[in-house]
């Protein structure tokens, strides 16, 4: 298991916990152990974010191509 996914954090605060997850994840996963589901947790967080960060990226271009001035 990754260090750095062995624990969330969010303002200190884990995103979600193993047992949170497991009950989104149901049996076809009930064989995967705490660390593979609190990686997972890190993994799918990291991701949302990554997400999240190219939205914002390209409604900001979006918006800054909309005012820019024409030549």
């Amino acid at each position: 298991m990754s260090p750095s996914y062995s624990k969330v954090f969010s303002d200190d605060k884990p995103i979600m916990s193993v047992k949170e997850a497991r009950k989104l994840l149901g049996k076809d996963h009930e064989n995967m152990t705490d660390g593979e589901v609190s990686e997972l947790i890190g993994q799918l967080h990291e991701l949302a974010k990554l997400s999240l960060d190219m939205a914002r990226e390209q409604r900001l271009k979006k918006t800054l191509g909309k005012t820019a001035p024409k030549n």
